[in-house]
């Protein structure tokens, strides 16, 4: 055999960082305990998953929804403003009543 060279007939064992941890997670998933508890424990964040997706719909629906009522009466109050604005215009303009007759045609 050379110096410098690996027989490539010879396993070489693994190591390192990335060897121990899946050594550690190979023992570990091969317990009973672990067999038993790591399905429920799947369960309970699949459902925390599903509960936390519909009540973040619920509650952005009802937002929304507020929002919407929001605008809805701003524009509301906008409209009143305006047309009580036009009618001070109109009284203004009482001086020449055929100017506010021809308005309302």
């Amino acid at each position: 055999m050379s110096v410098g060279k690996e027989d490539p007939a010879t396993p070489v064992a693994p190591s390192g960082f990335l060897h121990k941890i899946i050594e550690i997670g190979q023992t570990w998933v091969s317990s009973i305990r672990t067999k038993i508890v790591l399905p429920y424990a799947v369960l309970t964040l699949a459902v925390a998953a599903v509960g936390t997706f519909v009540v973040t719909q619920l509650v952005a629906g009802s937002l929304k929804e507020c929002f919407n009522n929001q605008l809805l009466e701003a524009g509301r109050v906008t409209s009143d403003s305006v047309v009580r604005k036009e009618r001070e215009h109109l009284e203004r303009c009482e001086p020449w009543p055929s100017l506010r007759a021809w308005m309302w045609l």
